[in-house]
C-alpha cells in the first residue's frame, strides 16, 4: 500500500469546515431554513385555560375566619375532579365526533390563591376553547347547588304567579261582599239565600288571606335570598375560556435547532472529504515533481567465456573478471 492510499492525519474537520467556511456556511443554513419550514408546516397545539373561584369574590366571604387558607385546599381538591379519562363523556355530550381531537386536559390550582385553572389542549382552537369551557361548566355542577341567584330567580317566578292568584281571590272576595250586601238591603230575600251569600263570602275571605300569606311569606324569601352572596364553598367564573398558548413558535424552534446542528455535522463531513481529497491531489502532484534517479550502463563491462572446466583445474573466480585479479567492476 503506498502513502497515496492512507488519508492525511492533519485534516481536522473544524480545521476543515474553516478552510471551507463558504461551503460550510450554505449548507448549515439550507438545513436550517428546512428545519424551520418542517416546524411551521406541523399543526400547532392550543392551549385554553378557563380559571374558576372558590367562594363569592366579595368581602363578606374573607370576612369568615380561616376562609383563605380553606379555600386554597378547596381549589386542591377541586382540581383532582377534572382529567382526560373523567371527562371523557362531557366531552362527548359537548362536542361530539371532535372529542377525540382533545390531547390533553387537567386542572390545577393557581398557588396562593383561590382559584382553580381548568387547561385543554387541542390542535383547533375552537375546540380547545370548547373543551375547557365544558370542563369548567361541569365542575361547578358537580360542586354547586343553585346559585342564591338562580335561587332568587326561581322564588321570583313563584311570587308572581302567586300575585295573580292573590288579586283573582280579592275579586272573587269583592263580588261575594256585594251580593251578600245585595241581599241584606233586598226585602224580598230569603234567609237560606241569604247564609248562602254569606258562606261565599266567608271562604273567598278565607282563601285571600290564605293566598296573601303564601304571598308574604315568599316575598321574605326572595328578599333575603337576593341579598346573600353565594355560599363560600361554591365555584363560579372568573376567567372565560381563552386561547393562552400555542407550540407554533416551540416547534419552529426545535425544528431549526436540529436543522442547524444536522447542518453542522454535515458541512464538518463535507468539508473533511473536501480536505482530503486536496491533500491527497497535493500529495501526487509533489511526488511526480521529484526526479527520476539514472541508471548508468558501463560500456567497457568484460565477461569472459567460461567454458567447461577440465579435469583437474578450476573454474575462473569471479575475482579475474573483467581482467586483473582482485579489480571489481564498476557500475
Amino acid at each position: 500500500m503506498s502513502d497515496l492510499d492512507n488519508s492525511p492525519a492533519q485534516t481536522r474537520p473544524v480545521r476543515a469546515a474553516l478552510t471551507y467556511w463558504p461551503m460550510s456556511l450554505a449548507v448549515s443554513m439550507v438545513l436550517l431554513f428546512l428545519g424551520v419550514y418542517a416546524g411551521h408546516s406541523r399543526a400547532p397545539v392550543y392551549t385554553s385555560e378557563v380559571r374558576l373561584a372558590v367562594g363569592g369574590q366579595g368581602l363578606s366571604s374573607y370576612a369568615i375566619p380561616g376562609f383563605a387558607l380553606a379555600a386554597q385546599e378547596l381549589a386542591a381538591n377541586y382540581a383532582r375532579y377534572v382529567s382526560l379519562p373523567q371527562d371523557t363523556q362531557i366531552l362527548k355530550t359537548a362536542l361530539g365526533a371532535h372529542a377525540a381531537e382533545v390531547v390533553a386536559l387537567s386542572a390545577s390550582p393557581v398557588p396562593t390563591s383561590n382559584v382553580v385553572s381548568i387547561v385543554a389542549q387541542s390542535k383547533d382552537r375552537e375546540i380547545a376553547n370548547k373543551a375547557a369551557t365544558a370542563a369548567g361548566t361541569a365542575l361547578i355542577n358537580a360542586v354547586n347547588g343553585q346559585t342564591n341567584d338562580q335561587i332568587a330567580a326561581g322564588l321570583l317566578k313563584q311570587y308572581n304567579t302567586l300575585s295573580a292568584s292573590v288579586a283573582q281571590a280579592n275579586l272573587t272576595l269583592q263580588d261575594a261582599t256585594q251580593i251578600v250586601a245585595k241581599l241584606t238591603a233586598t226585602p224580598s230575600a230569603t234567609a237560606s239565600q241569604l247564609a248562602a251569600a254569606q258562606q261565599a263570602e266567608v271562604a273567598a275571605s278565607t282563601a285571600y288571606a290564605s293566598l296573601q300569606l303564601q304571598q308574604s311569606v315568599l316575598g321574605t324569601r326572595y328578599q333575603t335570598t337576593a341579598t346573600t352572596d353565594t355560599p363560600s364553598s361554591d365555584l363560579s367564573v372568573v376567567q372565560p375560556a381563552a386561547i393562552i398558548l400555542s407550540n407554533a413558535t416551540k416547534n419552529e424552534e426545535l425544528f431549526g435547532l436540529i436543522g442547524l446542528a444536522s447542518g453542522f455535522a454535515l458541512a464538518l463531513a463535507f468539508a473533511t472529504l473536501r480536505a482530503r481529497r486536496a491533500s491527497r491531489r497535493q500529495r501526487v502532484r509533489e511526488v511526480d515533481r521529484q526526479p527520476v534517479p539514472e541508471v548508468r550502463v558501463p560500456s567497457t563491462l568484460y565477461v569472459p567465456k567460461v567454458g567447461r572446466p577440465k579435469v583437474g583445474t578450476r573454474p575462473a573466480t569471479a575475482d579475474k573478471v573483467g581482467g586483473r585479479s582482485g579489480e571489481t567492476v564498476r557500475r
